[in-house]
């Protein structure tokens, strides 16, 4: 009889450990949804502003908003394939560098571009380049 109420006790402890892991996997679900949500509208709020900037020729600003654009875009594509966002500039190089390569060597090749702007100005055809190539990542990777 003793042992027939302990292993109903054991049975009803595994159902509520069961229901507790299915209950956090639901928010964990919920909670990375979000955060995609959130970065893909990012990456539309500054690629539309950018375009807007663009057209009253303020290249400089534009391509600032292009860069957080590809930021986002990099941070998106990370997120989807390990699950989240590196935490600054520094660790978002590290994980493109070891494992997206192809988005590591435009992150490398423009950066110090974005560093610039702070001190100097954008040519037209420099924000070009970083527009297409936002546009170009946007486009492959079925982000918009």
């Amino acid at each position: 009889m003793e042992k027939e109420k302990i292993n109903k006790e054991r049975i009803k402890m595994e159902s509520n450990w069961k229901d507790e892991e299915e209950k956090q996997e639901k928010e964990e679900a919920d909670e990375a949804g979000e955060t995609e949500k959130s970065l893909i509208n990012n990456i539309k709020n500054f690629t539309s502003s950018a375009s807007k900037i663009y057209e009253v020729k303020d290249y400089t600003s534009a391509t600032i908003l292009y860069f957080k654009a590809l930021f986002s875009i990099l941070d998106l594509i990370v997120f989807r394939k390990k699950g989240f966002i590196p935490k600054d500039h520094s660790e978002r190089f590290r994980i493109l560098e070891k494992e997206f390569s192809e988005f590591y060597l435009i992150a490398d090749k423009y950066f110090p571009i974005y560093q610039s702007s702070y001190t100097r100005s954008i040519e037209k055809e420099v924000c070009d380049e970083i527009k297409e190539n936002v546009e170009r990542i946007i486009e492959e990777q079925e982000i918009l």
